[in-house]
């Protein structure tokens, strides 16, 4: 065995050239260093230390890619490959200590700008009238019950107490066509989702339509978007009302929209809010013959049905669906473990945390993405849960390889990420809103009720404003 100096320098000069094989396909590797180096000058002497900022990096990525493994076994897991080609590199070269101390010093700056630098590169096809369409949204994901987590993220409480976690509120804008994530923004839980979302309109342009959710209703809002020069489709909340000018037909009508609401955080000082007209497009219509849903877009275009404008505001679970990825499938814990999305005790750890497992769910998704383009099949019919067992599986096979071996291995990836197509994928259905215990104002729930599949194009009908 060697001594422990020997193990460091050899660690030292093998960690810049680090990385995993399975991710760090195109240049990754190169944007790692970059965002690096361009937030890490000032701390350059850690560089020479056998946790090189390089090799710390990925062990972050990789946290969340292992959220069940212990963060000391997921840098084992990293270092596999080197252990199978270099003799003497003991299984845990380093204390847990060190590799606490080597998250701190990395901070989080590094790893958001590696997040933004690949983010900018989602531009899915248009899908939708030669549109982008984008999903707007908003979840709010656990942290560790500490209290420097709980002063910095907040406790949400309700009637029935408070939550056994502090949490974050996360925002994204993500492409409803592969779920990557283009832009991403947090607040404390109990702030505001519209105020989060406004660091988001800046990545829209002409060409995008963004899809939003009541809960982000505001006239406000929608004419930042608006002077962005996108387009938006949002649902109404049932206590707007909004003046109908012009009827185009069954359900279909044009209305104006008037408001002087917003919010004390965008106010000047001393100054009146301006007053917000809004002139679009609302299509009412209901399933059931109860609920009544009227959606509000600026796509004007009579070449745009009502029909097409319904069934594109349900690609709004498209984010949702992302959501459920991140935190049920890539961020899962066993069973024994605190059940939180992110395992950092201090806000900074939570942070960084946060940053990497956005990086790494576009990297998988971008990885999905590109074996659907060869299958020729829509990325969202890849089972993001087999994919997930494919990458894993794959991580130390690419690791202990030779460099002739990784062009055979990567064809052999990219068919078995194709192999993981859904069979069955989304069939037509309604849930009744009922719960298994009576903690809400839902009815209990009974035998009766179950998932039922239905015809949503048959039970759709268009309403007017006038019935």
């Amino acid at each position: 065995m060697k001594s422990i100096g020997r193990i460091h320098a050899l660690l030292a000069h093998y960690a810049p050239t680090c990385c995993v094989g399975v991710l760090a396909g195109g240049d990754v590797q190169n944007r790692i260093r970059a965002a690096i180096h361009a937030t890490q000058d000032s701390r350059s002497k850690r560089r020479d230390g056998p946790l090189h900022p390089v090799l710390v990096l990925w062990i972050v990525l990789c946290l969340p890619l292992y959220r069940a493994t212990s963060i000391a076994n997921v840098m084992v897991l990293v270092l596999a490959g080197w252990r199978g080609r270099l003799r003497g590199v003991p299984l845990r070269p380093v204390t847990d200590g060190a590799l606490a101390h080597a998250r701190g010093w990395l901070g989080v700056e590094p790893v958001r700008r590696l997040f933004e630098d690949m983010a900018c590169d989602v531009r899915p096809e248009p899908s939708f009238h030669g549109l982008r369409v984008w999903a707007l949204d908003g979840v709010r994901t656990t942290v560790p019950d500490t209290p420097a987590n709980e002063r910095r993220f907040g406790r949400p409480g309700s009637w029935r107490g408070r939550s056994a976690f502090p949490q974050m509120m996360l925002v994204t804008l993500s492409s409803a066509l592969t779920h990557e994530i283009r832009g991403a923004a947090w607040r404390p839980s109990r702030g505001a989702e519209r105020l989060a979302a406004l660091d988001l309109l800046e990545l829209l342009g002409p060409g995008d339509l963004v899809v939003i959710d009541r809960g982000f209703f505001s006239l406000w809002l929608l004419a930042r978007i608006q002077a962005r020069g996108a387009d938006f489709l949002v649902r109404v909340p049932a206590d707007v009302r909004p003046v109908s000018r012009r009827r185009r037909g069954q359900g279909d009508c044009d209305v104006e929209l008037r408001s002087r609401h917003l919010p004390k955080a965008l106010r000047a000082p001393g100054s009146k809010p301006p007053r917000y007209v809004l002139q679009a497009r609302m299509i009412e219509y209901t399933l059931d013959a109860k609920e009544r849903i009227r959606l509000l877009t600026s796509l004007v275009d009579r070449s745009v049905t009502p029909l097409e404008i319904v069934s594109l505001y349900h690609e709004r679970w498209e984010a949702e669906l992302g959501y459920d990825e991140i935190k049920t499938h890539l961020s899962t814990v066993g069973h024994g473990t605190l059940h939180t999305v992110f395992r950092g005790r201090s806000p900074r750890m939570v942070e960084q945390e946060m940053w990497a497992t956005l990086a790494l769910y576009n990297l998988v998704r971008r990885l999905i993405a590109r074996a659907a383009a060869l299958h020729e099949i829509d990325p969202r019919r890849i089972s993001f849960t087999d994919a997930l067992v494919v990458i894993r599986q794959a991580v130390p096979e690419v690791e202990r390889s030779e460099i002739r071996s990784l062009v055979p291995l990567y064809v052999r990836l990219m068919d078995d990420l194709g192999d993981c197509q859904m069979q069955r994928w989304r069939r037509q259905r309604r849930v009744a809103r009922v719960v298994k215990v009576k903690m809400s104002n839902y009815r209990r729930k009974r035998p009766r009720d179950r998932c039922v599949e239905v015809a949503f194009l048959a039970t759709l009908r268009f309403l007017d404003r006038a019935a």
